[in-house]
């Protein structure tokens, strides 16, 4: 309790409730160390591994999921936050479970074990708010999802889907409640104090939507794009720049290296295939991206959301399930 207290007066950084919980459990259980701290964030990367593996096996196989857990990790961005205890590898895990428990649901024909997995994504979605608020996105494609199943299934999906959904959702406001009554603020504080940032208006020229926010994170998604433009008179010119952006981005942890140009090309290859599987990680990169462009982050009026390019690492998990079912596509067929 005396470790949360006093947290609602921190800012928007310190409701990181998810992140701050999760360190603060190794420390407790191997001292206050940098090896605590990597475990901490390794262990995440490693449960990240296994959900990866679980989604792409339920969607096109087991040598899909594997290597599709593979790229996850391997991706320049999850390696550099593992490593300097970044809080973004939690906002990359809470996604991939809220959407595995989804699809889990989906998948199982006992019903009583699908109504719990669409409990437990209820339950992981709403965690989602506690690594960060922005963390909240993924809802744009759980709940279209949602809308789908509901349709698909008829009458009684309200009993077997929604209601185990809804709670829990509600589960995951008690958690949400519990922080923030433990840190000294109102139940609900987290939503306010991170609000509250949002209405910055030092932060106001990063928060307009658009045209300009969505070229901001394709820059993201896309690094070196501008070595092929800036010289081009020899090989001799165009080095030098690719490696000074790949030094610039790579310093502060924000590179995703090549794999949205592999998920791009994987992508185009599983479409021309015919292939309904990739459906499901093309959304889960394409539907955060236009959100994050042209969304808000309130529902009483229009708050654009503030370009940060660690908001991107929400999109690794369907660019990793991507390539991953791309390439076993290409080597053992549907696999």
């Amino acid at each position: 309790y005396h470790g949360y207290k006093g947290l609602d007066t921190a800012g928007s950084l310190a409701t990181f409730y998810f992140f701050l919980t999760e360190i603060a459990l190794f420390y407790k259980l191997f001292g206050m160390n940098a090896y605590s701290s990597a475990m901490a964030n390794f262990l995440l990367l490693a449960l990240s591994f296994v959900g990866i593996y679980k989604i792409g096996s339920l969607l096109e196989g087991r040598k899909s999921g594997i290597l599709s857990a593979i790229v996850y990790t391997i991706i320049p961005f999850n390696i550099i936050d593992t490593a300097s205890l970044g809080v973004n590898i939690s906002l990359g895990f809470v996604t991939i479970f809220t959407v595995l428990f989804m699809l889990m649901g989906y998948k199982d024909k006992n019903i009583f074990r699908s109504a719990l997995y669409y409990g437990l994504s209820g339950l992981f979605l709403m965690l989602s708010v506690i690594t960060m608020i922005e963390g909240i996105i993924i809802s744009v494609v759980i709940l279209p999802f949602l809308v789908y199943l509901l349709i698909k299934s008829g009458r009684r999906s309200l009993i077997y889907i929604a209601m185990p959904f809804i709670v829990g959702i509600a589960a995951g406001l008690g958690a949400i409640a519990l922080f923030g009554v433990l840190s000294g603020g109102a139940p609900l504080s987290v939503f306010t104090i991170d609000m509250s940032w949002y209405g910055n208006q030092s932060i106001a020229p990063y928060s307009t939507p658009g045209i300009r926010l969505l070229e901001s994170y394709l820059q993201t998604l896309f690094p070196y794009y501008e070595a092929p433009y800036q010289s081009f008179h020899s090989i001799s010119t165009i080095l030098p720049i690719f490696i000074h952006t790949i030094h610039d981005t790579a310093i502060y942890g924000y590179t995703s290296g090549f794999t949205f140009y592999l998920a791009l090309v994987f992508g185009f290859y599983m479409m021309i295939k015919r292939d309904r599987a990739v459906i499901l990680p093309a959304l889960l990169v394409i539907l955060p991206l236009i959100y994050l462009s042209f969304g808000t982050m309130s529902i009483h009026n229009y708050v654009g959301i503030s370009f940060l390019p660690r908001f991107a690492s929400i999109m690794f998990p369907g660019a990793a399930l991507i390539i991953g079912m791309g390439m076993a596509n290409i080597m053992f067929g549907k696999a």
